[in-house]
């Protein structure tokens, strides 16, 4: 197997913090790798003449490691992808035209390595058949080596539309020639502010539910390689006129500048606007340098009924201090679910707890009266070693970032709060 590297890159959306949102992204480790396997299998040709070139390459998508080419063997892929993390795969035939995307079922377009079957030493995707533009494995991976809940598979759908509108739109310039060939790619990913629910008066458990919504959302546009611009422009659904500029009508010609644009080692970040809600679905352009590159987004409307959610408890003294805060990780609905299985391990900052209010004992920044970071557990408690008012806590807030890059502020509303 010759495995080329076309760059590597480590990549994580910003979380928002008490700073704002124009703070360093959070690194993520490099760590441990699985094998994984799997033979390629094209449809019989109606005739000779109509035979397609040959599959002979796999790209492998990560938005922890970069990009990497992988040649296939006699239609065999071998390759190793970071564990506890996601990868996205698509094929490249001998003339390098594209041949289609991995795809496991239930809306996943993507390898989840994050929960895997004990003593597992390499994933073994079997044989893969063409069907239209997506290669399926033989067997079900998800009841024989990725064991994930319902409720974990729902989240990891959701979250992996994103970099899914990448793999299956490998030529996002629309020049004939796949990004990666050219020694470029792109990423696309989502910061949402989700509205999780609320503690209501004389509450110390938060309610979820119907509560639950996504208040706003910023799409942020990444560019890899040599070409990083100083600013693009964005366009879409969700990007044709804003409140910032009152009057104002965008279109390619004219497009939506970004909101914070900033410049790592590996890759240039371009941050929208929020829009309010979700993204809707529908084909999103970049402007970039005399080019523009179009993504087709899924609707995102539904991404508050699959996000994994920490629902909160308070302990709250006699004389009305909040002493602990406990959570238990579950979807809107109350399904409890392994953060593990979808928060990026390794991720610094990873899961955090904040606190925004006022406290005369605790070191408040920038309206943060507490915060710490979690372990990735089902659930736990922490202690808050300070002295505050529940009523002087405005919002109990956590953040995290998924495996696919997108990043998630979560707050609860404390209807107690004299503040």
């Amino acid at each position: 197997m010759k495995l080329i590297t076309i760059y590597f890159a480590i990549v994580a959306l910003s979380i928002l913090t008490a700073c704002g949102p124009e703070t360093q992204p959070p690194m993520i480790e490099k760590g441990q790798r699985i094998a994984v396997r799997a033979s390629v299998s094209m449809p019989a040709p109606l005739s000779a003449t109509l035979a397609a070139p040959e599959i002979d390459r796999a790209v492998i998508v990560s938005p922890v490691e970069g990009v990497q080419l992988v040649e296939l063997v006699d239609g065999v892929l071998e390759a190793d992808v970071p564990l506890s993390s996601v990868s996205g795969l698509f094929f490249i035939r001998s003339d390098d035209s594209y041949a289609g995307y991995l795809s496991l079922g239930d809306d996943i377009d993507s390898l989840p390595t994050t929960k895997l079957q004990t003593g597992l030493e390499a994933i073994e995707l079997g044989e893969l058949t063409l069907s239209g533009d997506r290669f399926v494995p033989a067997q079900d991976v998800f009841a024989e080596q990725l064991p994930l809940s319902l409720v974990e598979r729902a989240a990891l759908a959701q979250s992996d539309n994103v970099l899914a509108a990448l793999i299956k739109n490998a030529d996002a310039d629309n020049d004939g020639v796949l990004d990666v060939l050219t020694g470029s790619w792109y990423g696309l990913h989502v910061r949402y502010a989700v509205k999780g629910g609320e503690f209501g008066l004389a509450q110390t458990q938060a309610v979820t539910g119907l509560e639950t919504g996504i208040d706003w959302a910023r799409v942020q546009f990444r560019a890899y390689g040599a070409a990083r611009p100083s600013t693009v422009g964005f366009t879409g659904p969700s990007f044709l006129s804003h409140d910032y500029y009152p009057g104002q009508v965008f279109s390619e010609l004219n497009p939506m500048p970004p909101q914070d644009i900033q410049h790592h080692a590996e890759y240039s970040a371009y941050e929208s606007l929020f829009v309010n809600g979700a993204p809707l679905g529908g084909v999103y352009k970049v402007k970039f340098q005399s080019t523009a590159l179009a993504f087709e987004l899924p609707d995102q409307s539904t991404a508050k009924d699959s996000i994994l959610i920490p629902v909160p408890r308070v302990t709250v003294s006699s004389d009305g201090r909040l002493e602990r805060v406990t959570w238990i990780f579950a979807n809107r609905n109350g399904l409890p679910a392994d953060p593990a299985s979808v928060i990026a391990a390794g991720a610094k900052p990873g899961l955090q707890l904040k606190l925004y209010g006022t406290s005369a004992s605790c070191a408040t920044n920038n309206g943060v009266a507490f915060q710490t970071e979690l372990p990735l557990t089902t659930s736990g408690e922490v202690a808050l070693g300070c002295s505050i008012e529940w009523r002087a806590v405005r919002t109990v807030a956590f953040h995290y970032t998924d495996v696919y890059g997108n990043s998630y502020e979560i707050t609860f509303l404390n209807r107690n709060s004299g503040g």
